[in-house]
């Protein structure tokens, strides 16, 4: 029957890691990260470190290669990671990690 069939899924191909990291637009309050494209991403992760949880935490899920930050304090410093993604009918399928990049406010 139609009913007992196993569905399997081919592996999809995660996209390539993020890299080139690259900060423009720095003001006192926020600036925008920026990278290079990655070939079959929909999207891109980024996580931000949280010193109290002492851990890398998901900020957002952008669609484009760059993300505008705001909010933050001047001289503020904040590390970030940024993993690409590619959806699947399975879900979404990861890069590994994008080197950790340091951003600075003004």
């Amino acid at each position: 029957s139609v009913f007992g069939a196993t569905v399997t899924y081919t592996a999809s191909t995660c996209p390539a890691a993020v890299s080139s990291i690259k900060q423009q637009s720095t003001t006192t309050t926020g600036y925008t990260l920026y990278w290079s494209k990655v070939a079959n991403a929909t999207g891109y992760r980024i996580f931000k470190y949280d010193s109290k949880q002492k851990k890398y935490v998901k900020l957002k899920d952008v669609s484009t290669n760059s993300v505008k930050i705001t909010g933050k304090k001047s001289k503020q410093s904040d590390s970030y990671k940024i993993y690409a993604f590619t959806k699947t009918a399975s879900g979404n399928a990861y890069s590994s990690s994008s080197p950790a990049f340091t951003a600075k406010t003004k």
